[in-house]
């Protein structure tokens, strides 16, 4: 991914051609320091997700356009 992600889960191609993060999946950032697992819509996060830090404590809430709600 080039924001330096990995990726599992559902996705589709966008009108640029691009792939897009898109329905339930799970990414991971800076080597699995921070995980989010839950819902996708258009690349961010939306609706019921899981946030994961280094140290365990965790989000488990509402998500629109990528922010914790």
């Amino acid at each position: 991914m080039p924001d330096n992600s990995s990726y599992t889960g559902c996705g589709r191609i966008a009108q640029d051609g691009q792939f897009e993060r898109h329905g339930k999946g799970q990414a991971e950032w800076d080597e699995g320091r921070l995980i989010y697992e839950g819902e996708w819509e258009d690349n961010l996060q939306n609706g019921q997700g899981v946030e994961t830090k280094e140290d365990g404590s965790q989000y488990v809430g509402q998500f629109y356009d990528g922010r914790k709600q």
